[in-house]
């Protein structure tokens, strides 16, 4: 076993900050006021450490009453990240665009774009953003567009999917050869991969009602390239993890839903031989 790990990345997902008071959607407490606090708390603990990254995994907000209330959420949410003393990758979420439009959101998020790639250790580790509000009917498609007729064509051939939900989404078309793309490229050139998107992507990686609409589809190309170590994502607030055709998916519980006395973030630790999932805060499991 090596000395050290080759990169130490920081994770969480779906912050989903907002100033309203607590939800309690399927039986379980929405922190929404609490959650600016949390994120705090975790950029804190990165702060303290020698990060590669750190890799936020969508819905840092939750799109409140209307766009002006969303971009004040905003702005509480992205000071936090900005205190932060390594890169922040941003995936971006279906909550992130219910009242912001995508520019707007992506210049905030200091993104380069949807979805994208960027090397954590050159030459070695790789992460791979995918958008998974892409092929989606809330994606700030405008009426009329390509976009949004892609993803209402999808929704009425695939209607009888348990994933094809409004709040869910998919990659689409343009996207799909992206990712061919970049798996050849990171075969080409030795560097291993990993992949962060909103919805979960395998079986098992998430509750069906809230998997990626054709998350088989993408996940199959994944597994199938050697040069995918690890997936993430975020979405499904309870977490979960699942291992497809030999690659681990792993879905982070929300930040949103961490206890009162407790947080929901982790460190991912990769070494040459392994993988290492050090869950902080009490809600995120070690693996």
């Amino acid at each position: 076993m090596t000395s050290a790990p080759v990169a130490t990345l920081g994770v969480l997902a779906d912050v989903q900050s907002g100033d309203k008071d607590d939800g309690n959607g399927e039986g379980r407490v929405q922190r929404y006021r609490a959650a600016p606090g949390k994120l705090g708390e975790a950029v804190d603990f990165y702060r303290q450490r020698s990060l590669a990254c750190v890799v936020s995994l969508g819905d840092i907000v939750d799109g409140r009453d209307d766009e002006a209330s969303t971009r004040r959420d905003l702005a509480d949410v992205t000071a936090h990240f900005r205190r932060l003393e390594c890169p922040c990758h941003h995936v971006v979420g279906n909550h992130c665009l219910k009242h912001l439009p995508r520019e707007y959101l992506l210049r905030e998020l200091r993104a380069p774009a949807s979805y994208y790639a960027v090397d954590i250790v050159a030459g070695a580790l790789r992460l791979i953003v995918l958008d998974t509000t892409d092929l989606s009917v809330h994606g700030g498609w405008a009426e009329g567009s390509d976009k949004l007729a892609e993803a209402l064509a999808y929704m009425e051939a695939h209607s009888d999917e348990p994933q094809v939900l409004r709040y869910n989404g998919g990659v689409g078309r343009t996207q799909l050869q992206w990712i061919r793309d970049e798996l050849r490229r990171a075969e080409r050139e030795d560097v291993r991969l990993i992949v962060a998107s909103h919805h979960a992507l395998a079986p098992g990686a998430a509750r069906d009602t809230h998997r990626a609409w054709n998350g088989n589809q993408v996940a199959a190309l994944l597994v199938a390239s050697r040069a995918v170590l690890l997936c993430l994502a975020g979405h499904d607030r309870l977490g979960a993890f699942a291992v497809w055709h030999g690659t681990p998916f792993v879905t982070l519980p929300a930040v949103l839903e961490a206890p009162p006395d407790g947080n929901a973030f982790a460190l991912i630790r990769v070494w040459a031989d392994r993988i290492e999932i050090d869950g902080c805060g009490t809600a995120v499991p070690s693996r």
